[in-house]
């Protein structure tokens, strides 16, 4: 049955779009078929319908006998509310209204009062009489289009006898508005129920409401006598299943609607923020209500006025908790607001003075920079232009303690004694400091006015003082912090020269010991470095290693080489003071064995070890000899030379350059030098000793060229800065030496070049001239010999008064020579 019904109604829209229809509006239709014609009821005549537009509908018309009149509402937008109000006299009419693809098929007498041709809710049969309103909702399930009313004064051959059928001509009074509905309209449209039915206009989702908001309901009847009210979630239950009691919240209810009619009611605690639901009811009941027993149509018009009650909370509390400086948060989201009926993100701030970093928003942070008692305004904005204002009272205050602080934290000052030192308050306060006062171990000294002074003071005793800083702050609050002095002794010990060998060989053992004395210090700490040359804990400085501690240390050197060892002693004061000592350490041989030599090998290896031994036992034991003998020898030269020194004046400084440089200027030939040179050999001139050839040989350069410079790699490092030999008394600059390489000789009227070693060198050879005797015959000058280069051992030695270390060149043919120390000056006698 619903399969044929479907076929019908598609075949009745494919016709209705093929039917030929021509009209303008004010214009009569015209068609095809006669009016008189015998079949002008048949099926598929063209109406003549008047066309008009809303703009030009007259307030009042007559509709003929078997006329109609089509009125174009343009198109409209989904949900757009339309008002009619119509009058109709003496002979009723059909109010109908279509779609604009469906107007055709009324116009083409098809059968239209079915589903999706005419809009069946806001369509009214049989309707007369006069003051008859109501509102029409375009369907939101629909495009936008055109719609049409038609006025209907005619009989139709697919209405089956429904609606009005023409008759007598009638007066028609009829308004077409589009109200404007208020902000909070939640429902307006005409509601339709058929006999003993009910329906849910709306639901929790609309009526959750805020306490104290405004709810207008308004209903317009059409026909029958329906029944609207508002219940809670347990009224409702009990409703749907037709249980006994009140099914509605008193001040809501709209019962048996026969005309016109409105009622408000405002929310209470009770029924706040609490899910609630509307019904519009057309069956029997309740007490007082409609009977349902026929169809039911009315519009029903449910509009919300929603609280607008700014509020505002704090974190903290506002009376007593706010101190100075102390941001709190300040916000809006508990105004109620279940509706949307404000835009918390534009709610507008005043702070009173306060700081904040916006002034407008739902929630703000603010804070004030001093005591006193402020006023927060916040004014919140509607979604319908309206506003609300809320203030609060902020009593600020200052609850928190200033912060005594020094420069440089809780850290121990090291001071001297008498010595002037500044102390620097960094306190602060959330408000304002009122005074600083000083005192140095519990007696105040000095007092300020304001925060962030400067304490200045001088401690004249040694020890442990605390220098305390009180601060107020302006509400009178206390703090303290406090500094511990460290007074000392500012002067270093006095430390010794370092005992200890000059020389030792890799692997040897070695004591070195050193002795420092302090009036101010009770306990001295020696600490040992053993080559300051060397980074040996990788801090970056070369001289402060801590290899050893103790003023007596023991220390095994693992490389050769001239190594500088240095002592470091420290006082209770936290001064030091460090001396050096210079001792050269000599590399040993070692044979590197391993597990894979044959047996035979190592027993080989230890025979010939066995061999080397006992030849070597005996060679240092002839040695050992030999050098006993040249010491008895030497200290008998010695003693000589000491009875001849008083005798014989000490060598000038220039003197001593020339003695001691192998690149000067030879003494032959200049006053006095044949006695020197006698005297370093142990000769006496005045009593008529000769020098034998052998002595003459050590001081004679049998050659006129220029001594090789040494090498710069072999210049002693201690005075090399120094250079006191070359320096001493020299009137003028002498010529820079050229390389050995491409020098050319000297002949003998050119002064000798100077050395470029840094160390003392003794003249390898020195050219003696001396008069002969009387009796002595002439004697042939030899020929000269080639010059023989030999290596100068070096002799070290430390300066009595000033502890300096140096070394010196000392040709082996010297035993002993004058020499100047490159720190001080002071003239040493250097023997072998």
């Amino acid at each position: 049955m619903l399969h044929s019904r479907a076929l019908l109604v598609l075949l009745v829209m494919l016709i209705s779009s093929t039917a030929p229809v021509v009209f303008q509006d004010g214009q009569q239709m015209t068609s095809d078929l006669d009016p008189t014609s015998p079949d002008h009821g048949a099926a598929g005549r063209v109406l003549s319908c008047q066309m008009v537009n809303i703009s030009t509908l007259p307030p009042t018309l007559t509709l003929s006998n078997q006329t109609c009149m089509s009125i174009n509402l343009g198109e409209l937008t989904p949900g757009t509310v339309v008002a009619f109000d119509i009058d109709i006299y003496p002979a009723p009419i059909d109010f109908l209204v279509f779609k604009g693809g469906q107007l055709p098929a009324y116009l083409n007498e098809q059968t239209y009062r079915q589903p999706g041709f005419w809009e069946q809710n806001t369509s009214l049969e049989s309707l007369s009489g006069n003051g008859t309103q109501w509102h029409w909702q375009v369907p939101s399930d629909v495009t936008q289009t055109i719609w049409y009313v038609v006025l209907d004064h005619m009989a139709h051959p697919g209405d089956n006898g429904n609606g009005a059928q023409g008759g007598d001509d009638t007066n028609v009074m009829l308004s077409i508005t589009f109200p404007s509905a208020p902000y909070w309209t939640v429902l307006d449209s005409l509601q339709s129920l058929a006999p003993d039915s009910r329906r849910q206009l709306l639901g929790p989702e609309t009526l959750t409401l805020d306490e104290g908001t405004l709810v207008s309901i308004s209903a317009l009847p059409l026909r029958g006598d329906p029944d609207v009210f508002i219940m809670t979630e347990v009224q409702r239950n009990n409703y749907l299943m037709n249980a006994g009691g009140n099914f509605w919240i008193d001040g809501t209810e709209l019962l048996s609607i026969t005309s016109a009619v409105a009622r408000s009611w405002t929310v209470t605690s009770e029924y706040a923020e609490q899910p609630l639901y509307m019904f519009i009811d057309n069956k029997a009941g309740p007490f007082g209500g409609g009977d349902g027993s026929t169809e039911a149509r009315a519009t029903v018009i449910i509009e919300l006025l929603p609280v607008m009650a700014a509020q505002i909370s704090a974190s903290v509390n506002l009376a007593d908790e706010v101190d100075v400086g102390q941001t709190i948060v300040l916000d809006v989201t508990v105004t109620p607001n279940l509706s949307d009926q404000v835009d918390l993100a534009l709610t507008d701030w005043g702070f009173d003075g306060g700081d904040a970093d916006s002034t407008s928003g739902a929630t703000i942070e603010v804070f004030w920079s001093a005591p006193g008692n402020r006023t927060v305004t916040a004014t919140v904005n509607g979604a319908d232009g309206r506003t609300d204002t809320r203030q609060v009272t902020v009593f600020v205050q200052d609850l928190t303690n200033p912060s005594a602080a020094i420069l440089g934290g809780s850290s121990v000052l090291t001071r001297d004694v008498n010595s002037d030192f500044s102390i620097i308050s960094t306190s602060t306060d959330n408000w304002m400091i009122k005074r600083e006062d000083w005192r140095v171990d519990g007696a105040l000294v000095q007092s300020f006015n304001q925060g962030g002074s400067t304490f200045s003071h001088s401690i004249n005793s040694t020890g442990n003082h605390t220098i305390e800083l009180t601060v107020t702050d302006g509400a009178d609050r206390i703090a303290a912090a406090s500094v511990i002095v460290q007074v000392r002794d500012g002067t270093a010990p006095l430390v010794t020269p370092i005992t200890g060998p000059t020389s030792a060989t890799v692997g040897e053992a070695v004591t070195f010991s050193a002795n420092a004395t302090d009036g101010e210090s009770s306990g001295l700490t020696y600490t040992w470095d053993f080559d300051k040359r060397s980074d040996a804990d990788g801090d970056g400085f070369d001289a402060n290693d801590v290899q050893a501690e103790g003023n007596t240390v023991s220390w095994t050197f693992t490389e050769s080489g001239a190594i500088w060892v240095v002592v470091t002693v420290h006082n209770d004061g936290g001064m030091n003071k460090s001396v050096d000592h210079l001792i050269e350490v000599e590399g040993v041989v070692t044979t590197q064995t391993g597990s894979n030599v044959p047996f035979a090998a190592k027993i080989g290896v230890a025979l010939i070890i066995f061999v080397l031994l006992g030849a070597g036992g005996w060679f240092l034991l002839n040695r050992r000899q030999t050098e006993l003998e040249e010491a008895a020898l030497a200290a008998q030269h010695a003693a000589a030379q000491e009875e001849e020194e008083e005798a014989v004046p000490e060598p000038t400084d220039v003197e001593q350059i020339a003695m001691f440089d192998t690149r000067s200027v030879a003494l032959t030939g200049r006053a006095g030098a044949a006695a020197e040179i006698a005297a370093l050999a142990g000769v006496d001139p005045g009593a008529g000793q000769m020098l034998s050839d052998d002595a003459l040989s050590a001081f004679s350069d049998m050659t006129d060229g220029p001594v090789a410079a040494a090498p710069l790699d072999e210049q002693d490092p201690i005075l090399d800065d120094l250079d006191f030999l070359r320096t001493r008394d020299d009137e003028k600059e002498k010529p820079e030496a050229e390389p050995a390489t491409t020098t050319p000789p000297v002949t003998e009227s050119e002064p000798a070049e100077k050395a470029s070693s840094g160390a003392v060198q003794l003249p390898d050879s020195i050219t003696i001239a001396s008069p002969p005797p009387a009796d002595a015959q002439p004697v042939t000058a030899a020929e000269p010999a080639p010059e023989v280069q030999a290596s100068t051992p070096t002799v070290r030695t430390a300066c009595p008064a000033c502890n300096q270390q140096f070394a010196v060149e000392m040709p082996p043919e010297l035993s002993e020579a004058m020499v100047a120390c490159p720190k001080c000056e002071q003239r040493i006698k250097l023997q072998r």
